[in-house]
């Protein structure tokens, strides 16, 4: 992730009961399917679809020529992995992953709307006929929005479609198949199970998207046709295992260094000023993975203490405190460590 942590990516298996959960998991990508782009809302647009709305119960374009967004519903399936209370907490987002931002395929000679949440330019192109332009649902408002999702769908840059266009994620067509033969009607609600949507948008035609087949590789669809939703999420190893009590990462603990009108003393430990009526301050050789905590009246700011000019003469304590549940100090301890300032009175 974009904070140094290792991030492992997760794709459903399959939809609904072959991948273990209560029901086979169906939704139309839009509620429209028609073929514009000079439009608020285009009907492929991911990030203010009909599918997007059930995985995390974001806004979506009820009709083609909407002006304003209706109030999605999250499908019940999908709260555990996006509520912070729940498996939320330790999933990161499209928007710490860096490659999400840009990414497209090499081996197409055109670009997919939504594979990446941001604008993109490269050696491809951006399909356009007439009045279609399909570059411009990339500049639509909302068109990015999904990158703050838990929960979202590869595209096609990610899952590739064959083995001369295998994606990013170098999938085998056992993995990129949805095997779930439970029904094969896309015009009800009840859909078609052995085709599962991806967020990636016709390359020339605004009405419809991608999915994989039963045996992995890609085919298309109107929007409003219903086939089954295969997300995929980022799981944070460090969150996750910190939660569980695994992660010993060493915490090196911050010490006092040069700071004008300090003595330092004690390993660096100890601070020593006289009173003079100013502010001093004080500063600290790291705050990583550290919780600082001055006297009342001090000031944190990083690893900068500011110490004011009302503070009285004596001791005073800096406590160093673990940020994170499992880390540990370099002497393999855990408690709280703490720093001294003293304060002597004016001659």
């Amino acid at each position: 992730g974009s904070a140094g942590d290792v991030v492992v990516t997760l794709y459903l298996a399959d939809n609904g009961k072959k991948a273990g959960l209560a029901t086979d998991l169906v939704s139309q990508f839009s509620p429209h399917a028609i073929n514009a782009t000079n439009v608020n809302y285009p009907s492929s647009m991911y990030s203010t679809s009909l599918l997007r709305a059930s995985l995390v119960g974001s806004q979506y374009s009820a009709s083609n020529n909407a002006t304003s967004l209706t109030s999605g519903t999250q499908d019940g399936t999908w709260t555990r992995f996006t509520s912070t209370s729940q498996l939320g907490k330790y999933i990161s987002t499209p928007a710490q992953i860096a490659y999400q931002e840009t990414e497209y395929t090499d081996t197409y000679t055109y670009y997919f709307p939504n594979d990446a949440y941001g604008q993109v330019s490269g050696n491809k192109q951006w399909y356009s006929s007439g009045s279609v332009v399909i570059g411009d649902i990339q500049k639509k408002s909302h068109y990015g929005d999904w990158k703050t999702d838990k929960l979202w769908l590869p595209s096609m840059s990610e899952t590739g479609w064959d083995a001369t266009n295998v994606g990013m994620w170098g999938l085998s067509a056992k993995q990129r198949g949805n095997t779930n033969t439970a029904s094969s009607d896309s015009s009800s609600a009840t859909g078609h199970t052995g085709y599962a949507w991806l967020r990636s948008g016709a390359y020339g035609n605004a009405s419809g998207a991608y999915l994989l087949d039963s045996s992995g590789g890609k085919v298309s669809n109107s929007a409003n046709r219903y086939f089954a939703v295969r997300p995929a999420l980022h799981l944070n190893l460090k969150s996750a295992a910190s939660a569980a009590g695994a992660v010993n990462t060493t915490v090196t603990e911050p010490t006092f260094t040069t700071s004008t009108g300090f003595t330092l003393s004690t390993g660096n430990k100890t601070a020593t000023t006289t009173y003079n009526g100013a502010a001093h301050t004080l500063n600290l050789t790291s705050d990583t993975g550290v919780t600082i905590t001055a006297p009342s009246g001090w000031t944190v700011s990083g690893k900068t203490i500011t110490v004011p000019a009302s503070a009285a003469a004596g001791d005073h304590t800096i406590t160093l405190k673990l940020k994170n549940t499992g880390d540990k100090w370099a002497d393999n301890t855990t408690a709280n460590k703490t720093l001294t300032v003293t304060i002597n009175k004016a001659s």
